[in-house]
């Protein structure tokens, strides 16, 4: 007679193991067993309260992310009727254990994995940023002739990127400076009108007024029309000049030929062919849910690997990179056009920056 222990310490994969625990469902999660995306990942009663799932609808279909897994291990004896008892080992791989996966990190870089789902170190710039990107890139554009202003511009974003080189700030933080900065004002339009402008919000970010500046963003944002108007031919011709004046062929040649269709999905707007009331959000959720610890069999075995070379990166390396940017803002609101101008365009400063950026990596 033999034992075999099976110890789940994780969920496996949910969409393997059909599963049922008797009685009522615990709670209402695809209560009609009509998705098949459902995980019980949002609006889940049970994990709401804290609780793991034990009977619910996907815990039948074996797409529930919740569900009760077995703590104590399970022993089963060989000599028992097949018929009368599975063992777990007959089931799918048992995940792999937290060490196992910082050995073959180690093996192959050197260092463990890190991803702890620690407490945040700044919550209060997570929460500025959170309110930042909830924002529409509404910003100022033409940023390549600000002068004093331009230089003193990428001074400032050099001295953010170097704190978060020096684990002093979290990368929110200089997200939050660029997007609050640049945020544009619908009556604001004459140059010097923009400059003196852009000079007031550098003075309120080195005073740490940054409430003020988020809720000045926040304002204009709301100013902006939340539709876009129907482009007559007179519009579209001279957004098309734009662009091919500005060397973006690409682009130009995009936005005639592909105007009808496509866009950015608020994360609170209907998903298409969903029924209502689920969001974009919802949709996205679905799509992504948590995660789970790899199984032992996903790591092919490998005893001789490549040798791992460093790479060197330096202000050279940031600006051959910084020449061939393109494509539209990101977290921090800033396009490729922004970081073009910063890094090339103001001299010693934008040399600064540089180097501030290559620090991050090096």
């Amino acid at each position: 007679m033999s034992e075999r222990v099976s110890d789940y310490t994780q969920p496996p994969p949910p969409t393997l193991i059909p599963r049922d625990g008797g009685g009522p469902p615990c709670c209402a999660c695809n209560e009609k067993g009509t998705s098949a995306l459902s995980t019980c990942s949002r609006r889940c009663d049970c994990r709401n309260h804290k609780r793991l799932c034990t009977n619910c609808v996907n815990c039948k279909r074996g797409t529930c992310t919740n569900f009760a897994y077995p703590a104590d291990p399970a022993v089963c004896d060989d000599d028992d009727d097949e018929s009368d008892a599975v063992s777990p080992s007959a089931g799918p791989a048992v995940p792999s254990t937290a060490s196992f996966v910082d050995e073959k990190m180690r093996e192959a870089f050197g260092e463990p994995l890190v991803n702890s789902a620690s407490g945040s170190t700044f919550p209060e710039w997570e929460a500025y940023h959170e309110r930042v990107c909830q924002l529409r890139l509404r910003c100022v554009k033409d940023l390549s002739k600000l002068g004093n202003l331009g230089r003193a511009i990428a001074d400032a974003i050099a001295d953010e990127v170097e704190k978060i080189s020096k684990l002093e700030a979290p990368s929110e933080r200089a997200g939050v400076f660029v997007r609050t900065l640049i945020q544009r004002d619908p009556d604001v339009k004459r140059k010097r009108d923009v400059k003196r402008m852009l000079w007031r919000r550098l003075e309120m970010w080195q005073k740490g007024q940054v409430e003020e500046l988020v809720c000045e963003a926040e304002r204009l944002d709301q100013q902006f029309p939340t539709t876009q108007p129907q482009l007559d031919d007179a519009s579209v011709y001279r957004i098309f000049n734009k662009l091919m004046l500005e060397g973006k062929v690409r682009a130009a040649v995009r936005f005639v030929t592909e105007r009808g269709g496509g866009g950015v999905l608020h994360p609170s707007a209907q998903a298409e062919e969903r029924p209502p009331g689920v969001t974009v959000l919802d949709v996205l959720r679905e799509k992504h849910p948590p995660q789970q610890q790899p199984h032992e069999e996903a790591f092919l075995p490998c005893d001789d690997l490549p040798p791992l070379i460093d790479v060197d990166i330096t202000d050279s390396t940031v600006e051959r990179a910084a020449r061939s940017l393109s494509g539209s803002a990101g977290p921090t609101g800033g396009d490729a056009n922004f970081w073009q101008t910063f890094l090339l365009r103001y001299g010693a400063k934008s040399g600064r920056l540089r180097a501030a950026v290559a620090s991050l990596v090096s």
